[in-house]
């Protein structure tokens, strides 16, 4: 600031966990990740990440290929998707016969598929109930609560 100027600091990538600039870095570092196709949307917030697809006519095509360009994405920019992390969640309200959807593959490991995810905090289920989000924030604030108020409730 001014003439004032801090010790220098060399990182050969990344930055350091819980800084204050890394949510911004990762959102310019990642500003040219974008969906390449209408039925899909890629979400960034800090450093999670969701692709969202919309399949109509039993066409997952543009999915499972938006999920192949992000990881190749990720490859061109030196980031690394953490398959451990990596879930899929499907929303099928169609009255319809039940579908076989195909699993995505990221790294030659299978996508798990769950019927539950957290993402920023909400728990997310695939028939979007708030039961799943409500009964953890009740378990979360009972465990706060001290005992006496709990015998009382």
């Amino acid at each position: 600031m001014g003439r004032h100027v801090s010790a220098s600091l060399i990182l050969s990538t990344g930055a350091p966990q819980g800084w204050v600039l890394s949510p911004l870095l990762y959102s310019l570092y990642t500003y040219d990740c974008v969906a390449t196709t209408n039925s899909t949307s890629i979400i960034k917030f800090a450093d999670d990440t969701v692709v969202v697809g919309l399949i109509s006519d039993n066409n997952e095509m543009a999915y499972l290929e938006e999920i192949r360009n992000l990881e190749n994405w990720c490859q061109r920019n030196y980031l690394l998707l953490n398959i451990c992390k990596t879930k899929e969640l499907i929303m099928d309200f169609s009255t319809k016969q039940e579908r076989n959807y195909q699993t995505p593959v990221i790294n030659k490991s299978p996508v798990e598929r769950v019927d539950s995810f957290r993402y920023l905090s909400v728990h997310i289920t695939q028939d979007l109930s708030w039961s799943c989000h409500i009964n953890t924030v009740v378990k979360k604030a009972r465990k706060s609560l001290p005992p006496q108020t709990l015998e009382r409730l």
